[in-house]
């Protein structure tokens, strides 16, 4: 992903000859690298280091992602560009559902704005979230209304298409039955 004349990418690690680990996120501009997140890296909030990152995306200076810990929790994490916080994990209650999340996909990032998938533990039900000024709030997820027919509802939120520019949220519905796309949404 490339900011200006900033590089951010997720690279495996080799720590020693033939052993590759989940690697981490690195940030350069020419000079020396900047590690982001590594398997060296403590988890924000607690919970071990960080282990695989995955959903990464890059919004200005501000980096965000997913990772499973090495106390196989998953964790959302944004960077700020000194520093990593932890926006949630699979022990918060997920907003708008009964249960916690059971694990997060796809991010987005704009500003102060995070958008992401996640799922609930239990009903696995896939859920596209906004986190904002401190609070997460539920945009949309598995079992809520469409918003031009309320006599259908959303099944799966595609965790490959999201995206966050200037307060606009774009994402995509699919059909669960044959994964086509069924619905471009803004938000």
């Amino acid at each position: 992903m490339v900011n200006g004349d900033d590089v951010t990418f997720h690279a495996s690690v080799r720590l020693q000859p033939n052993v590759s680990t989940d690697g981490g996120i690195f940030r350069g501009n020419g000079g020396p690298l900047t590690v982001i997140a590594d398997v060296f890296t403590s988890t924000p909030g607690g919970g071990g280091n960080l282990g695989g990152q995955w959903g990464i995306s890059l919004g200005g200076e501000r980096v965000a992602f997913t990772a499973l810990t090495q106390t196989s929790h998953y964790v959302l994490v944004a960077w700020d560009g000194t520093s990593l916080l932890r926006i949630a994990d699979d022990d918060d209650p997920a907003p708008g559902g009964s249960h916690p999340y059971n694990g997060f996909g796809m991010t987005a990032i704009d500003g102060d704005d995070l958008a992401f998938v996640a799922w609930e533990q239990v009903t696995y039900r896939p859920g596209l979230y906004l986190h904002s000024g401190g609070n997460t709030t539920l945009i949309a997820a598995g079992g809520m209304p469409l918003p031009e027919d309320p006599g259908q509802n959303f099944q799966r939120i595609d965790s490959d298409n999201l995206a966050l520019e200037d307060g606009l949220m774009v994402f995509v519905h699919e059909n669960s039955s044959d994964e086509e796309p069924i619905g471009i949404y803004r938000h």
